[in-house]
């Protein structure tokens, strides 16, 4: 003639969590006293990358001692411009999803604000990065690109 009473929650996980970004990196110009390299290990802009790390930087215009190049290029990083990923809800799975089917290039040409770029190896996404703001000011030593960066974590 007992009874028992019990109550159950039921708590509902996304799929998958968006990616964490790292915001307000600033990448500066080749031609500049400053860091125009990006570490894709320490997630940070450095002076100068060394061989074997994976790196891009910006690529030094040929023909200009004062403006940007609006590019940048790597030995090992590929890119790839997508303009309708969603940088704002990007998840893991998102970002290999778009990376595997896209067509990459070890240096990508006209950079703008506000242009999503996948990254990653040969074979394997690495993250994704949106691009806020590119100053191209009088001189070289304040010319940069402002970004924020959602790197996905090995497993």
């Amino acid at each position: 003639g007992e009874s028992a009473t019990y109550a159950f929650s039921i708590h509902v996980l996304p799929s998958e969590a968006p990616l964490q970004p790292v915001d307000g990196i600033t990448l500066h110009s080749a031609l500049s006293d400053y860091p125009s390299y990006f570490s894709l290990q320490t997630l940070q802009p450095v002076m100068k990358a060394d061989s074997g790390s994976l790196y891009f930087r910006d690529v030094a215009p040929k023909d200009s001692l004062d403006e940007l190049s609006y590019s940048w290029t790597s030995t090992k990083v590929y890119f790839s411009r997508s303009e309708s990923f969603d940088y704002a809800k990007a998840t893991a799975s998102m970002v290999r999803n778009t990376y595997q089917s896209c067509t990459r290039d070890k240096t990508i040409q006209d950079l703008k604000e506000d242009d999503v770029l996948l990254f990653g190896t040969a074979t394997e996404a690495m993250g994704v990065l949106k691009i806020l703001v590119i100053e191209d000011n009088e001189g070289r030593n304040n010319d940069r690109y402002i970004f924020s960066i959602k790197a996905l974590r090995k497993q």
